[in-house]
Formats: structure tokens, C-alpha cells, sequence
């Protein structure tokens, strides 16, 4: 059963058929990125102005006009993953300490501040998005008995929404700045999460249609 926890304070497809021909389609560029002495680079988001965030063997970083800027993160960080940034160049992620307990951060103009779920029985954050406008964070947290459960963070309202299955996991990766999030929970499969709605509709199950519609 799917359980849904709040606290405050902390298309289908339409085709068309075109008698007359297409032109053809142009042609995708493709480029590359790795830091020079890295291994494993992965990118992780982008903004509407270009700027994007990854993270490699050497650790995480975000680049602004082709120039990567090391993120070291908070005092104390053994290793540091930003996984999304907003259009203000507000970066969101994950840092771990030496005891590999993970936290969340949030990284603007070189200071870094700790987000943790601030509920009794967490002892790990994972934030992994945030809204192009910097309203929404979504991630994963996981408690003293080792479930993991997705959530939701206003930071305008400083509303956090925590969805947990029982016996299960639930992660929520994206979010956009319409207060809409995706996520997946296992088992299960994927969810689609209105964070706008007044009774809260947590739990939207989302899955392709088996087979085409017809008229």
C-alpha cells in the first residue's frame, strides 16, 4: 500500500498523416565533454542558459560558457555529485561525509548550504533536482530501518512531501517549475507527482499504452 506522508516547515500520442512529403530532417550535432585526466563523466542537468552540472572520477563540477568550476562541496565532503541546477545557476546535489552518510547541498556564488529532511528517523538525503525556476527540490531519503522514501521540497513555502510503499522503494528524480514531478517506485514503476493540487493526487502511475488507440 502506497503511504504519503506531509510536513510543513522543513499524451498520449496523436499522429497525423501528411499527404504531402517531409522535408528531411536535419542533422543532430553531436559533442563531447570530459575534464582532461577524468574517467566516468556523467551529466547530470542543464538550464535554459546553457550552463550544466556533472561529475567524474575527479568529482563534481558545473561549467558556465565551456568553463568547469570544481564543486568541492561543504566542509568535511569526501564526495560531492550536483545533480540539477536552476536557470539562476543555483546548483542542487549530494555530498558525503566520512562516514559515508549522505546529505543534500544547495551551491550559489561559491557558498554552499546543507538540506537535509529534517524527520527523526532519516539519516540520508538525497537531493536529486531542482525546478529551473528554484522553487522545487525532489530526491530520495532513506530511514533508521533502511526504507527509502521519494520527496518533495517547496522552498517557497518550505513544504515537504514524503512518499513511502511499504516494502518497497521510491525514488523522485525531476520536477519542473509547473510543480509536476517524476519519479519511480519499486515495484511498481514510474509516478507522476502533483505537488499543486489540493488533495495532494501523490500517486499517478504512469505506464505506455500496450497497444495503439483507435477512433
Amino acid at each position: 500500500m502506497f503511504q504519503f506522508l506531509k510536513s510543513a516547515g522543513v499524451a498520449g500520442c496523436i499522429a497525423f498523416c501528411l499527404a504531402a512529403a517531409q522535408p528531411a530532417a536535419a542533422a543532430w550535432t553531436v559533442s563531447t565533454f570530459d575534464r582532461a585526466g577524468a574517467e566516468a563523466t556523467q551529466l547530470w542537468s542543464i538550464n535554459d542558459a546553457g550552463q550544466f552540472v556533472g561529475s567524474d572520477s575527479l568529482g563534481g563540477y558545473v561549467v558556465t560558457g565551456g568553463v568547469a568550476t570544481s564543486l568541492s562541496g561543504p566542509a568535511g565532503a569526501v564526495r560531492t555529485v550536483p545533480f540539477g541546477i536552476s536557470n539562476s545557476g543555483l546548483v542542487a546535489g549530494s555530498w558525503n561525509d566520512a562516514d559515508n552518510t549522505e546529505r543534500g547541498f544547495l551551491y550559489e556564488n561559491g557558498q554552499y548550504t546543507n538540506f537535509d529532511v529534517a524527520l527523526p528517523d532519516v539519516v540520508r538525503t538525497e537531493i536529486r533536482h531542482i525546478s529551473l525556476d528554484g522553487r522545487w527540490l525532489t530526491g530520495q531519503v532513506s530511514d533508521v530501518n533502511g526504507q527509502s522514501k521519494g520527496f518533495v521540497f517547496d522552498r517557497t513555502t518550505s513544504e515537504l512531501q514524503v512518499l513511502s510503499l511499504a516494502n518497497g522503494a521510491v525514488l523522485m528524480q525531476g520536477t519542473n517549475s509547473a510543480g509536476l514531478s517524476v519519479g519511480s517506485q519499486s515495484p511498481g514503476g514510474a509516478l507522476v507527482f502533483d505537488n499543486t493540487t489540493e488533495d495532494r493526487l501523490f500517486k499517478r502511475p504512469f505506464s505506455f499504452p500496450t497497444a495503439p488507440r483507435t477512433r
